[in-house]
């Protein structure tokens, strides 16, 4: 990292100074949605992809997990553990610290820690996808990219075993989108909302504890984002273990589909 691009993440380490950031997006120049191209893109292990590790056991005891999460159905309490992340641990997508793509490692940097230790949307998603498959709540992180291959997010795919059906959750703003009817949608069908020229309705919405840069949420890190949608190969631990970027694991593999979910998972 260069000496100048470290004191400019350096100065969003002050909330403050990351909300402006944010607030100042020039909407104007956000790539349009569209869907993306999948030829190419490997397919994922779909049972690999909901493999329960022994880390799991140590974030539940650790964070005392059982007593914290609460509901009594899956969609409950995957809110109920979305929220225990919200209000543990702060979101910044300036965050610069080269940490592993474990949970425990990414807890014990962020969890009731100041600002400056915030993390970002793929540690995020990460976190909230072993903590809801720790729960037995099947759930993979999907790494969204816009047109330009630019801007990108990540989120989490939760399959709500009482409804049969898949939601797309943001664990970055603690929030989840459904129809004027009140119907959850996953990524694909968000999408297809979207180029309808319908808006969701997003609940939930905090932006490290304010109301603030809705408009710029919605159209850039949620709409623009939707036109590529990848995942992991696997849940492993391959891939996990390292700070370096170039050898994590990647988000190289396309949604599985229904048909695949039900003969290999579900």
């Amino acid at each position: 990292m260069s000496p100048l691009l470290w004191l400019k993440l350096k100065k969003y380490s002050k909330l403050e100074n990351y909300i402006a950031f944010v607030q100042s997006t020039d909407l104007s120049k956000v790539p349009p949605l569209s869907r993306g191209d999948t030829d190419g893109l490997k397919r994922p292990d779909v049972p690999g992809l909901f493999t329960y590790l022994p880390v799991y056991d140590a974030l539940r005891q650790k964070y005392a997990l059982d007593t914290a999460v609460r509901g009594n159905t899956d969609f409950e309490r995957a809110l109920s553990v979305m929220q225990w992340l919200t209000d543990n641990t702060w979101y910044s997508g300036a965050q610069y610290h080269l940490l592993r793509d474990d949970p425990l490692q990414i807890l014990d940097y962020a969890y009731r820690k100041p600002f400056k230790n915030a993390i970002n949307c793929r540690f995020k998603a990460i976190v909230l996808s072993d903590l809801l498959q720790a729960f037995g709540i099947p759930a993979y992180p999907i790494a969204m990219l816009d047109a330009n291959k630019n801007g990108n997010h990540l989120t989490v795919h939760v399959y709500l075993k009482e409804r049969k059906q898949w939601a797309l959750f943001d664990p970055s703003f603690n929030t989840y989108f459904t129809g004027e009817d009140g119907v959850l949608f996953n990524a694909v069908t968000l999408r297809e909302y979207f180029l309808s020229g319908s808006r969701p309705v997003i609940h939930g919405y905090a932006f490290n504890k304010t109301q603030q840069c809705r408009q710029v949420y919605e159209q850039v890190f949620i709409r623009s984002c939707l036109t590529n949608l990848t995942t992991w190969h696997d849940n492993s631990m391959n891939g996990r273990t390292t700070k370096q970027w170039s050898g994590r694991k990647q988000f190289d593999c396309r949604l599985p589909d229904t048909e695949e979910m039900e003969n290999g998972l579900l």
